[in-house]
Formats: structure tokens, sequence, C-alpha cells
């Protein structure tokens, strides 16, 4: 496979992994307020979501009184980075050069998402108060193109370079989150202790039934941590997504082998051991937001290494 074909393989599956996670957080922020209205927890989430995602956040009044319409608007079509129109612009670009690496399943599903999104007015929407409606609606197309991905890519070299794309940004994304929520709560105090604090942010990762099936409603924040970080059986915590992401790198370079493939063995190889190595107590010792800062360090230095190493020839 053409580096310039992995490339964008790997990227269009960034960007679509993006995209539903921006629908997603949106969708449980405007589905909160029904039961929180303009309680903390709901603005504190709204905040969450523009300090993390918004490219220009220190022009972003985060006291506005109508900041889940503030949010809404930047995250739709607004912002130059994260919005839904700028992400589906750019991984529809990624597709249409490569069309003949993927099905015509998948290329019609972005084509189609992307003229629903470029067109869309968030004014109209949120003068007729449908933004709930909206957000479910593009959700649903969401699950229905990973379930085209699912059923129609063959499982060679271009199912596993979008993967590892998808893994990627997936961890980059709980990173990105949990730091945030962590960064304004202390650990230790009675706050963090009340599941209510950590419902928004559980939703927003698709973990809040499994939180609740799996760990005692006491130490909750103790317990969040432990599911974002070390529990090797949820999709979104750092342990899943990182083992996953070696193992993807692994069957890549057994595909095609590559004399620069040492250093980023030795890369993702140290950025496991990280978390294998590591426990709550040592965590919380060394500082929560010290430690996903470093995380996201080492994630970043993988993932130019992976452009190094599989994109740099063209």
């Amino acid at each position: 496979m053409l580096a310039r074909t992995a490339d964008n393989l790997f990227w269009m599956s960034r960007y679509m992994e993006r995209i539903d996670f921006v629908t997603k957080t949106l969708l449980v922020g405007f589905s909160s307020n029904i039961d929180y209205g303009t309680q903390s927890s709901s603005k504190d989430n709204w905040r969450c979501l523009a300090k993390m995602l918004y490219s220009n956040f220190e022009d972003f009044n985060s006291e506005s009184k109508n900041i889940a319409n503030d949010v809404f608007r930047m995250l739709t079509i607004k912002d130059d980075n994260n919005s839904l129109k700028d992400l589906i612009s750019k991984a529809r670009e990624n597709a249409r050069g490569i069309q003949e690496h993927i099905t015509k399943e998948v290329w019609e599903n972005i084509n189609k998402k992307y003229h629903q999104i470029i067109n869309i007015n968030p004014e109209n929407i949120i003068k007729k108060g449908n933004q709930t409606e909206f957000l479910f609606n593009l959700f649903d197309d969401n699950m229905k193109y990973m379930g085209i991905v699912q059923n129609t890519i063959h499982r060679g070299e271009g199912w596993d370079f979008m993967t590892l794309g998808r893994l990627c940004e997936r961890s980059s994304l709980t990173l990105s989150i949990s730091e945030e929520k962590f960064r304004d709560i202390d650990i230790n105090g009675n706050e963090s202790n009340n599941i209510l604090y950590w419902k928004i942010f559980l939703l927003n990762l698709s973990g809040f039934e499994y939180y609740l099936k799996n760990y005692r409603l006491d130490k909750n924040a103790d317990q969040v941590l432990d599911l974002v970080i070390f529990n090797k059986e949820f999709n979104k915590s750092l342990s899943f997504t990182l083992l996953e992401i070696k193992r993807y790198i692994s069957r890549i370079i057994q595909e095609t082998p590559n004399p620069n493939t040492n250093k980023l063995i030795k890369e993702i190889g140290r950025l496991n051991a990280k978390i294998n190595y590591s426990d709550l107590e040592n965590v919380k010792e060394n500082g929560v937001i010290n430690f996903f800062e470093d995380i996201k360090a080492s994630l970043y230095k993988l993932t130019k290494t992976i452009g190094e190493v599989f994109f740099s020839y063209y």
C-alpha cells in the first residue's frame, strides 16, 4: 500500500472518530440539560467541552447564560479545527482520494454526512429548539457508519490503518476529557465521591452503565480513575486502547516490513509500560494531572513516530 493511501485511511478514520465524540458529547450535554437544567454539573460539562475542543477558548465566554447554545454553534460550524463542519470536510477529503481502497458504501455514507452537515444552520436549529433531535439523528448516522465499516471493509492492511487511526484518536480524546474533568476537582474531597458529579463525564465516554454494573458506588473518584486508565475491558480506557494500538502496529509491521520500525516498537512499548507498571496509588501520589500530561506527551510522540515510519515516504 502506498504511504499516501495509508495516511489518508489513518486520518479519515481519526476524523470520523472525533465526529462521533463531538456528536456524543453534545447530545449528552443537551440531554443532561433536561435532567440538570442550569445546575453546576451541566454548566461544568459545557465549560469542559469548550476548553477541550474550542481552538480559541480564550475568546469564549464560559459564564454565558446561553453556554449550551454557544458551544453548539462553536462545535457545529464555527470552530476551525473541531467543528463538525471542519471534521467532515477533512474526512471527506481524505476519503475522496482513496475511493478504490474503501467500499462504495463507506464513501457514500461519508459523502452523505458531508452534505448534511455542510448545509446546516445552527441558528434555525436553536430557534426551533431541535438541538437534541438533530444530534440524535446525527449520532444514529454515526452508528450506521461504524456498522458499514465493520461489515464492508475487508480485514487487510487498509483495515489495520483505519483501526489504528481510530484507536489513536480514541486514546487522545479519553486523555483530554479526563484531564479537564480531574483538573478542577479535589480527588480526596466529598464532591468527587458523589456519583452524580461523574455521571455526565461517564456518559460522554459511553461508560456510565458499565460503571454502575462493575464498580461499587463509593470512592467514586478513585474508581473512575481506575476505569479510564487501567480497566482492560472498557473499550475507551487507556489500557485497552493502547494495548490495541500495539497489536495493530504489530500487524502492520508483519504485513509491511520497514527498516525504521524498531523506533516505533520501542515507543509503543514504553507507553504501555507506563500504564502496566503503574497503579492507582502511584498515579495519585505523583499527581493525576501530571500523569495525564505525561501520557498525552508520550501518545503525541507515538503518533508522530507512526507518521515518520509509515507515511513519510511520499
